[in-house]
């Protein structure tokens, strides 16, 4: 029979404290890195909705497509800059 400690369980051997105190560990690690992989996920997602919220204050009044690119080339920038976002727009799911 061996020696019990105050809660009245059996104290084990040192070998077998140290498989436990391993095991404790590896739990934790193992819980750690999920907390980590929910809170990771939560934060893409919110950045996400940000972004679609971004784009669509961007892309709300359209750019109209001008009619003479080469007599005012900035407009013709702004239009292919407006394209852009839409394309980026589509791409992240914000509909």
């Amino acid at each position: 029979m061996g020696v019990r400690n105050r809660w009245g369980l059996l104290m084990t051997s040192a070998k077998a404290r140290w498989r436990w105190r391993v095991a404790y560990l590896v739990i934790l690690v193992v819980v750690g890195s999920g907390a980590n992989l929910l809170w990771t996920s939560h934060a893409i997602q919110q950045n996400n909705h940000n972004w679609c919220d971004a784009l669509g204050l961007l892309t709300k009044r359209p750019v109209p497509r001008p009619a003479d690119p080469a007599t005012n080339p900035s407009r013709e920038g702004q239009y292919e800059f407006y394209l852009t976002l839409i394309v980026l727009k589509h791409r992240q799911g914000c509909d």
